[in-house]
């Protein structure tokens, strides 16, 4: 029957993070009715909008004649900022220094920043050692932190703070004792 059917050219989804201004577009294959596509390399903890469209040929009687069609604006939220953070143990400890390590997965982003916060009290951890090595990388990893100009015979607490988007995420809190300050004793005839 002439002039019964259309054919799809292209289709798609306009998208972008405000629901007036769609500036975004992700083509997709039509197959019928229905089509999808894939958003990728989207922030977490934010909204996107989209609105799905289809171009087709007029019928085979107005075969020049082409129409876009649009969908209803939706939305959608993605997950927020997540990681999990697991503070490690104290090792090479001496009465002023000491390395702590720590370790991180889950993360949806590429970590910003990777420190270890430490003080002489749990509740006040008012220093920061920053591992500043690079190359951690979502959605895991592992680092260790160099803490120096510490005093003698004295407990320190600490954990490793992580930040992934706008957030931290930190792990337990942990301590240490830096050892003693080595004494000498002269010895000897005057």
């Amino acid at each position: 029957m002439s002039g019964a059917t259309s054919e799809s050219t292209a289709a798609g989804f306009k998208w972008g993070t405000s629901a007036t201004s769609l500036n975004s577009t992700r083509t997709a294959t039509a197959g019928g009715a229905s089509f999808s596509a894939a958003l990728t390399g989207l922030t977490p903890a934010t909204t996107y909008y989209y609105q799905a469209y289809a171009t087709v040929h007029g019928t085979e009687d107005h075969a020049s004649e082409t129409a876009t069609f649009y969908g209803d604006v939706n939305s959608f939220t993605t997950q927020d900022y997540s990681a999990t953070v697991t503070t490690g143990s104290a090792s090479n400890v001496t009465s002023s220094g000491a390395v702590i390590t720590a370790s991180y997965s889950g993360a949806n982003a590429q970590p910003k920043e990777t420190r270890i916060v430490y003080g002489t009290s749990a509740s006040s951890l008012t220093n920061t050692a920053y591992y500043n090595d690079g190359g951690l990388s979502a959605p895991s990893g592992s680092y260790s932190v160099s803490l120096s100009s510490l005093a003698p015979n004295t407990t320190y607490y600490y954990k490793a703070v992580i930040q992934v988007g706008t957030k931290d995420f930190a792990g337990s809190v942990m301590s240490f004792k830096t050892a003693e300050q080595p004494s000498y004793t002269a010895s000897g005839w005057l």
